[in-house]
């Protein structure tokens, strides 16, 4: 072997190694400031005002959120969790979110509750979830023996709603109710130009897995990821959002993708006999409530101007959709839900503290129980209809 290959070999062979060292350094890099940033996060966000006074450990709260953030894959609606068990929060063996003060009986009436991370229930423990609220005011203070089920799932936007109760349906399963409580994830994806409106969270990255070989590769290493990680942390190469002259088209867009769903959940409701409720939901951009220091430096720090104005335009737009058309007769703006609440309530742009969730909840039960004395769904059973009829003969 010559000394022009033996040098050859040697600058590849400290070539490979250096790579070796750098990708190593970058995996033990990103794993110990991921770690330190979720810690300085939780301590954030356990310290926050709307938490004072909280009958449990905030800390303990967002650690087991860290904890039980294990995701897999499911047909349709790209993802799932994993069961977990916690002291605050708990995931059962479907991967949804426990819901506490159900109805133990053998006959109740079958409520599923559909959304995102607000429904899910970030930033709150089990029983302080808007679905463990909801089933607590419709058997203690309705009489009516319930079962609600909590489909949500963090940062699902309507259309994975949509698929999410097909495949529901699909298993034999049949709702009395299903509610649907969303719209903020449809404008933030519609926001970030994630490929059109009615794209779901994360579509750039599972698109290159199909799209590109080299992609998923090279997104795989430490290297990689420690640079999209810095980048992200500094702002570097963020999207800014819509730009002003495009929110008006965006967030049509994403609003009538959304009315369209709700149509699409009427449709299924007609066909299989539920009752159909859909929910545009409240965000910190949206609310007219008096802002705590805390919430106005979350707006002003975490908000961009191009969300608020896609959301703002969105809202918007719902409203005039569902203004004196039978269609919409099933949705409901609930956007403005904490115009008098002076207390902080609001954990970043859109998650609220469980004491909130119940607001959410007690005019959740007020607009089903106009729906369901209006008509009640076709497959509730004898039991529960006399119980439906006993609740709507009470004065409200």
């Amino acid at each position: 072997m010559g000394d022009r290959t033996k040098s050859a070999l040697a600058v590849v062979g400290l070539c490979v190694l250096a790579v070796l060292v750098v990708e190593l350094l970058a995996r033990g890099a990103i794993f110990a400031e991921a770690h330190l940033f979720s810690a300085g996060v939780t301590e954030k966000k356990a310290d926050l005002p709307a938490y004072k006074g909280a009958d449990y450990d905030p800390k303990v709260l967002y650690r087991e959120l860290a904890e039980s953030d294990r995701i897999v894959y499911k047909p349709y609606v790209v993802w799932g969790r994993k069961p977990f068990n916690g002291t605050l929060i708990n995931i059962n063996e479907s991967g949804n979110r426990v819901t506490l003060n159900n109805s133990s009986q053998a006959e109740t009436l079958q409520v599923w509750t559909m959304g995102g991370s607000s429904m899910w229930g970030y930033g709150a423990p089990d029983n302080q979830t808007i679905p463990s609220h909801l089933a607590g005011l419709l058997n203690l203070k309705w009489g009516v023996d319930t079962q609600v089920t909590n489909l949500g799932e963090i940062a699902y936007v309507s259309t994975q709603d949509v698929f999410a109760l097909i495949r529901e349906l699909q298993s034999g399963k049949r709702p009395d109710v299903v509610i649907f409580y969303n719209g903020y994830n449809d404008a933030v994806s519609a926001n970030q130009g994630v490929n059109a409106p009615g794209g779901h969270f994360h579509e750039p990255i599972i698109r290159a897995k199909y799209e590109r070989v080299l992609g998923p590769l090279v997104r795989s290493t430490g290297t990689f990821r420690l640079v999209d990680y810095l980048m992200r942390r500094t702002g570097v190469g963020r999207s800014r959002g819509t730009a002003p002259e495009g929110v008006p088209k965006v967030a049509d867009q994403a609003a009538d993708i959304w009315l369209e769903n709700s149509g699409i959940v009427a449709a299924l409701g007609a066909s299989y006999g539920f009752a159909p409720v859909v929910m545009f939901q409240p965000a910190l951009a949206l609310d007219a409530k008096p802002l705590d220091e805390s919430e106005r430096r979350i707006l002003d720090r975490e908000v961009s101007k191009s969300e608020s104005e896609v959301l703002r335009h969105m809202r918007s737009r719902i409203r005039e959709q569902i203004a004196d058309q039978d269609a919409y007769r099933h949705v409901y703006d609930l956007s403005d839900s904490f115009g008098g609440a002076a207390t902080p309530i609001y954990l970043d742009a859109v998650h609220i503290t469980g004491s909130a969730n119940l607001l959410v909840a007690e005019r959740m039960s007020a607009i089903l129980r106009d729906e369901l004395c209006r008509q009640t769904p076709a497959n509730v059973s004898p039991p529960i209809k006399m119980q439906l009829a006993s609740a709507c003969a009470k004065p409200k």
